[in-house]
């Protein structure tokens, strides 16, 4: 029996730029990010967006939120502050149908490659709640079909 299921992932997202920038120019950079991934992600076969998101919080109340449940529509973008960053750490919460952890990391390592030249530099951290004796899959019996 075929069965699509939502599996959670959770990883952080470091990003750094060779000088700071406002949140503005970090949201823009951040949105591409998101955007390039979820399309990346939905290239294989049985896969639908779910819901990604994304939280950046720094000093303050200044903060980045970002959203996107369909890959073929823009990441929706809420920032708030005025403050300057040269480095910047988003929690991104991924529920895709047919990814698991490891696919999620490594197409988020696969956008960039893409992304070089745009950032100096960048770390991937995975904390999701998955031990090999203690899965919490999220099983979704009805078609993933969100589009």
């Amino acid at each position: 029996m075929h069965q699509n299921q939502f599996i959670p992932v959770t990883f952080l997202l470091k990003l750094s730029l060779p000088e700071e920038t406002n949140l503005e120019r970090w949201g823009k950079i951040t949105a591409l990010v998101l955007e390039s991934y979820a399309k990346t992600l939905t290239k294989g076969e049985g896969v639908y967006i779910g819901h990604i998101k994304a939280l950046f919080e720094g000093d303050g109340s200044d903060y980045i939120k970002l959203s996107i449940y369909k890959e073929d529509i823009p990441v929706g973008v809420e920032i708030s502050g005025q403050n300057n960053y040269s480095t910047v750490q988003l929690t991104v919460n991924s529920i895709v149908c047919g990814v698991d952890e490891e696919m999620s990391l490594d197409t988020m390592r696969d956008v960039f490659n893409e992304y070089r030249n745009l950032l100096i530099d960048y770390e991937i951290e995975s904390i999701s709640k998955h031990h090999d004796d203690h899965h919490e899959h999220h099983d979704h019996h009805d078609h993933c079909d969100h589009r």
